[in-house]
C-alpha cells in the first residue's frame, strides 16, 4: 500500500504543473485521489480469478483454439510443427505461382529446338531468390518483433521458412527434370545439368536470405537475383565461344556457389539468432 501512495505521490508531482492552469474542480477531483484508498484484492478474490482463468484455458484447448503441448525445442517434431505452421503464413498464391513459373518455363523451354541455357536455370533460381524474400517479409513490416515474442524460437521459424520456399522449388524442379533441356555451363552429363540450376539456385536464395535480415526484403532479393544475372551471363558467354572454361573450372564455379550458398544461409540464421530478446533466450 505504501509503494501504491508513493506511486501516486510521484504522478501528482508531475502533473502539478499541469494542474496550475486546470479548472479549480478538475484539480481539486484530482488532488482527492490520495486521499482514496486503493483496493486490496483478498485471497477469495484472486482464488476466483485464477479458476476463471484455468477455466478458459482448459476451454481453449478442448476446442483446438490453445496448444495443449508443443514439441521440445531442437527437435524434429519440433521443426515440423514449425514448418506446417507457416504454410498458411506463406500463402497459397505464392505456392500456385511458383508451380504455375517453372511448369510454363520448362514446358516453354521444351519448343526451343537449341536452348541456350536450360528452362530450370532461368526460373528456378530467381524464384527461389523473390521466394525467399517473400517469406520474410516481416522484417520490413515491423513484425520482426512479434516474430521473436512466439513460442517458437526464432531461428526455428527462419529455418523452416528456408526449408519450405527453397525445398518446394527443388522438388519441383527435380520432378521436371526429365523435361529440363538446354546444355549446361560445362559438359558434365546429367549430373552437370542438374548443377547447373542447383548451384545458382542455392547461391542466389542464400545471399536472398542473408541481404535480407541485414538490409531488408528488396536488397536481398536483388541481392540474389544480380547474382542469378552474372550467372547468366556467363553462361551465354561460354555457350557463344566468346568465353572458355574447361571442364574443372566449371566444376570450381559451380562447388563455389554451392558452398557460398550454404554458408549465407548459416550466417543469416545466426543473425536471426543474434536478434532474439534476452527475454526469449
Amino acid at each position: 500500500m505504501s509503494g501504491d501512495h508513493r506511486g501516486r505521490d510521484d504522478l501528482d508531482a508531475r502533473l502539478q504543473c499541469d494542474l496550475g492552469e486546470a479548472p479549480p474542480d478538475l484539480a481539486g477531483a484530482l488532488r482527492a485521489t490520495r486521499a482514496r484508498p486503493l483496493p486490496a484484492p483478498g485471497a477469495t478474490h484472486l482464488a476466483q480469478v485464477l479458476a476463471a482463468v484455468h477455466t478458459a484455458r482448459d476451454r481453449a484447448a478442448a476446442a483446438d483454439l490453445l496448444p495443449v503441448s508443443r514439441p521440445r525445442a531442437g527437435t524434429i517434431a519440433s521443426l515440423v510443427a514449425a514448418m506446417r505452421s507457416q504454410v498458411p503464413v506463406v500463402g497459397l498464391p505464392f505456392w500456385l505461382a511458383c508451380a504455375l513459373v517453372i511448369v510454363l518455363g520448362v514446358l516453354i523451354g521444351n519448343l526451343w529446338l537449341q536452348p541456350l541455357v536450360s528452362p530450370l536455370l532461368l526460373t528456378a533460381p530467381p524464384l527461389a531468390a523473390l521466394g525467399v524474400g517473400y517469406a520474410f517479409r516481416a522484417v520490413d513490416a515491423g513484425m520482426a518483433e512479434l516474430e521473436r515474442a512466439c513460442p517458437a524460437h526464432p531461428v526455428e521459424l527462419a529455418l523452416s521458412r528456408l526449408l519450405l520456399v527453397v525445398g518446394f522449388d527443388l522438388a519441383l524442379a527435380l520432378l521436371l527434370l526429365p523435361w529440363n533441356t538446354g546444355a549446361s555451363l560445362v559438359s558434365g552429363g546429367d549430373a552437370g545439368l542438374i548443377l547447373d540450376w542447383l548451384a545458382p539456385l542455392l547461391l542466389s536464395s542464400g545471399v536472398s536470405a542473408l541481404g535480407t535480415q541485414r538490409y531488408g526484403v528488396m536488397a536481398g532479393m536483388l541481392g540474389g537475383l544480380s547474382l542469378w544475372g552474372v550467372y547468366v551471363g556467363l553462361h551465354v558467354l561460354v555457350d557463344q565461344g566468346a568465353l572458355a572454361l574447361s571442364v574443372l573450372q566449371g566444376v570450381v564455379v559451380w562447388g563455389l556457389f554451392l558452398a557460398v550458398g550454404l554458408m549465407c544461409f548459416v550466417v543469416a540464421l545466426r543473425q536471426v539468432g543474434r536478434m532474439v530478446l534476452p527475454e526469449a533466450l
